[in-house]
This record gives C-alpha cells, sequence and structure tokens, in this order.
C-alpha cells in the first residue's frame, strides 16, 4: 500500500508498505531518498501530535492505504526539487555522496566551499586576494650556497669521451670528489662512475660493492664527495635544463648531503653536446 507523509518541504507519497511495516520502515524510505538521517525524523499522526516509536506497525496505528502521517526533521527544509548526489561503489551498490565528496567536485580549493557557497557577489579584488593564500612562489636564496665550480679537465674529458662513443645518445652518472674551500668555491679533482646502465632516456645506478672503498680512498687524499655529474642527450629546447626525474634526484642527493640542514655546497653537473658538437659542462647548486 501507498501512505503520505506531509513534511515542512511539501508531501511524499511513501509506496511499497504493508500493514505490518513500521515507521523506522518509513524512515528509512525518507532517509534513501532525501538524504535525512532517521535520528534527525520524528514521524507523528498529526502536527503536533507526540513523536511514534520506530517499532510502531501501520496495523496498531490503522494506517490504511492513502491515509497521512506527518513528519518533522531537524535543520532546515530541502526542495522537493533538489538533486540527492549518489555515488557508485566499487561493489556496484548507490550510495549517497557525503559533503566532503561532493566538495571535492564543487569547492573553490579541495576542502573549501563553492564560492558561492561563502558569498554571492564577488569583486575580482576580492576573489585575486583568496587567491593569492593558496599561490606557492619559488624564489631564489639571497646567498649562494656554492660561488663557484672548478672541474679537473682530464676528469672531464674522460667522461665525455664514453658518451661520444654513443653520439650522447646514452645517460650516465657519475660521483663527483674533491674539497670545498673556505670562499664557497668546489674544486672537483676527479669523477668516478658506479656501475650503471644507461640508455637514451635516464639511467640506473646499480649495487656497487666499491663504493665504500671509493670513499676511504677519496678520504686518504683528502677528499670528500661534492657533487654529481651526469649526461643526457640534446635537447631542443634550450632552456630545459632538468627532466623531473633529474629534480628528484638532485634534490635527494643535497639533501642527503645536508643531512637534514639547511644548505649544503653539494653540486650538479650536467653534460650533453651544443650544435656545433662540443661538449657543454654546467654546473648548478
Amino acid at each position: 500500500m501507498l501512505i503520505r507523509l506531509r513534511s515542512k518541504a511539501g508531501t511524499w507519497r511513501v509506496p511499497d508498505l504493508t500493514s505490518a511495516s513500521t515507521i523506522l520502515d518509513v524512515k528509512k524510505w525518507v532517509e534513501h531518498e532525501y538524504a535525512i538521517v532517521v535520528a534527525r525524523q520524528h514521524v507523528s499522526r498529526d502536527p503536533k501530535g507526540d513523536s511514534l516509536a520506530d517499532t510502531t506497525t501501520l496495523r496498531s496505528l490503522q494506517v490504511g492505504h492513502g491515509d497521512m502521517l506527518h513528519l518533522d526533521f531537524d535543520g532546515d527544509a530541502i526542495s522537493t526539487g533538489g538533486v540527492v548526489h549518489r555515488k557508485i561503489n566499487a561493489d556496484g551498490t548507490l550510495t549517497h555522496a557525503t559533503y566532503d565528496t561532493r566538495l571535492g567536485k564543487t569547492g573553490f580549493r579541495p576542502g573549501m566551499k563553492a564560492l558561492r557557497d561563502m558569498k554571492m557577489h564577488w569583486t575580482l579584488g576580492e576573489f585575486m586576494e583568496m587567491d593569492s593564500e593558496f599561490e606557492f612562489k619559488i624564489k631564489a636564496q639571497k646567498s649562494a650556497h656554492c660561488n663557484a665550480v672548478r672541474l679537473d679537465a682530464a676528469s672531464c674529458n674522460g667522461f665525455q669521451s664514453y658518451l661520444r662513443n654513443f653520439a650522447f645518445q646514452q645517460c650516465r652518472c657519475g660521483w663527483l670528489y674533491g674539497t670545498v674551500g673556505a670562499d664557497g668555491v668546489v674544486t672537483v679533482e676527479c669523477i668516478y662512475e658506479p656501475p650503471q646502465e644507461g640508455n637514451l632516456h635516464g639511467f640506473e645506478v646499480m649495487d656497487d660493492p666499491h663504493a665504500d672503498k671509493a670513499d676511504v680512498v677519496a678520504a686518504a687524499l683528502g677528499w670528500s664527495k661534492v657533487g654529481w655529474i651526469f649526461s643526457h642527450p640534446p635537447r631542443e629546447e634550450a632552456d630545459f635544463h632538468f627532466s623531473s626525474r633529474e629534480i628528484l634526484l638532485a634534490s635527494q642527493l643535497q639533501c642527503d648531503d645536508a643531512a637534514g640542514g639547511a644548505s649544503s655546497p653539494f653540486v650538479s653537473v650536467k653534460v650533453t653536446v651544443d650544435a656545433t658538437g662540443q661538449a657543454s659542462f654546467e654546473a648548478f647548486q
């Protein structure tokens, strides 16, 4: 049978009930159709009557087909023409979308309300001021961690000579050993190339059984690891210096060298070939 349910949002028809149905069944239908949770609902026989218990059956109330009950609920009235948002779960079932889920699609920023939910009228100045709070600007540091880099010519020649065998169509890397002067100048004395596999798009450094020995020999000579060097094929864009992978690796190596400190003179040197076929070495801090 069908009963009518009058509320401050309008009159709704609740179908598919029987005389054995309870008030809780009616409330669950309202929750499913209009997203009003059961705990907020109060059903009664008349508008000012006492709230009926959830276990009360329609038979005990002598409610038949087409009869009317009254519903009150906490909060503002909802529009009967409004859309109840639902989402499809992984198992194919439908559930009501939570406020946070809807906010992720309509909010101005993740976790924020939509602009019209904040205020109805915005000036361009107000919008730009609020939007500027979420801008992240990268600025150059006031003082350099490394003022200059001096490279050993013989080491650099050996590194780029190997790459010329592949017309610079292979990526390769190595560790730089040398000293850091009091004036902030890094002097590179040698390049140590660990076991690695390189190709046109990048390289993969393998486990190095001789890494500790290299550090010991360098320490005996008064050197330490002061940076890393890598190569890449020529790139079309003149201002394309680092790929995202190269930036992440350089950042990780510099962070490891700083051991959690704020700065480190650890340098990154990249090698490629220019339009004239000459090897180009560029250093970055």
